[in-house]
Parts: C-alpha cells; sequence; structure tokens
C-alpha cells in the first residue's frame, strides 16, 4: 500500500518501487482513489495556485554492473520553490506494458529553477523497450 501525498491540478502522476511480488506477476494490481476529508481543496486555494506540471529533459538511462541508474533534470516552471519531489521511473515492454518502476527524491527544487535527479533501480532492471518519468510534490499540504 502507497498513499500519494498530494495529486496537483492537471497533474499526471505514477509511482513505482514499492511491490514485490518474488519474481511473479500479480493476478491484479488496484488503485483507488480515497475521499481525503478535511484535506480537499479547490483549484484556486491549493498552493501553489496556477500549479505547472514539472518538465523532465535530458532522460538518461545508466546500466552498469550492479543496476541502473536513471537520470536527468527536472524544471519547475513554478513561483514556488518545493522542499521535495518524488521522481518515479515506470519502464515498459515492447507491447507498452507495465514492467516495473523505481522512485527516488530532490530535496529543494527552486520556484523557477531546476535541479538533477538520479532514480536507482535495487539490482538488475528486466529488459524494457521504453521508461517514463513523473515527478510530484511531496510534502504534506
Amino acid at each position: 500500500e502507497q498513499i500519494l501525498f498530494r495529486i496537483m491540478p492537471g497533474e499526471t502522476i505514477a509511482w513505482g518501487g514499492q511491490a514485490n511480488p518474488n519474481g511473479k506477476i500479480p493476478f491484479m494490481v488496484e488503485f483507488e482513489v480515497l475521499d481525503p476529508g478535511n484535506k480537499w481543496m479547490p483549484e484556486d486555494q491549493i498552493n501553489p495556485v496556477g500549479f505547472k506540471p514539472f518538465e523532465m529533459i535530458g532522460l538518461q538511462a545508466n546500466k552498469s554492473d550492479f543496476g541502473t541508474s536513471f537520470t536527468g533534470e527536472i524544471i519547475n516552471h513554478n513561483e514556488t520553490t518545493f522542499s521535495q519531489i518524488a521522481v518515479s521511473i515506470i519502464l515498459r515492454d515492447i507491447s507498452s506494458k507495465l514492467i516495473v518502476g523505481y522512485t527516488g527524491f530532490v530535496n529543494q527544487l527552486p520556484a523557477n529553477g531546476k535541479a538533477p535527479f538520479e532514480v536507482d533501480s535495487l539490482g538488475k532492471v528486466p529488459e524494457y523497450a521504453s521508461f517514463e518519468v513523473y515527478a510530484q510534490p511531496w510534502e504534506m499540504l
């Protein structure tokens, strides 16, 4: 079970790296959006108002004998500094099926600035055809 802190307006999110099926393909994976109760906020009241999704550039997969390191830069187009950002890497096969995901963190992403990121696999990465990168604020409201 993984609880995501918040989903910003207009944001597409992903998360990877929590499940360990011991080498078996799960029969089913469930996703559920829970009513956040008193933490739900209208778009014009959430900080930062007018949130602009993060941009990812310079994406690379760097393979070694110990695993794979996914690197790049995250660009913040908002007037707000974020104390922590979760960066998730999602790997897909040739038919676009999800294979595996990994998540790492970036600390102190400056307002209207950018920061490098690195997300490491834990061991050998399965064969994949493509990967996607997603970033989301990782801080309590």
